[in-house]
């Protein structure tokens, strides 16, 4: 089960935006950015958890990466859990069997791991 409640997706300016209940928030910024909002992610209730998409959060300590092979290029995923320690997920495990590039890419959708 993926999901207990009805997901709320939102999307635009995160310097405006108001995401104290969030969940889950998914940073696909760039770094100058991604410092601007530090200190307003570091403010969201215990258990949060932040993932970003090819750059980390400056003096967090990440839960898990990878990085995804999408030829040509590689991408990096990080997921940072606010104020918690890490607690196993469906995705940390996922992200361990994806380790030492076993993903494979194919017409640029996730197809399997090996």
């Amino acid at each position: 089960r993926f999901c207990r409640s009805p997901v709320k997706l939102i999307q635009g300016n995160i310097l405006d935006i108001d995401f104290n209940d969030a969940d889950v928030v998914f940073c696909y910024l760039m770094p100058e950015l991604l410092a601007k909002v530090n200190g307003k992610l570091r403010k969201l209730k215990p258990g949060t958890r932040i993932i970003s998409h090819q750059f980390g959060l400056v003096g967090w300590q990440p839960i898990w990466e990878m990085v995804v092979a999408a030829p040509p290029y590689e991408k990096k995923i990080s997921a940072y859990r606010v104020g918690l320690p890490l607690i196993p997920t469906a995705m940390s495990i996922l992200a361990e069997n994806h380790a030492a590039n076993r993903v494979r890419w194919h017409d640029n959708k996730y197809s399997s791991f090996y």
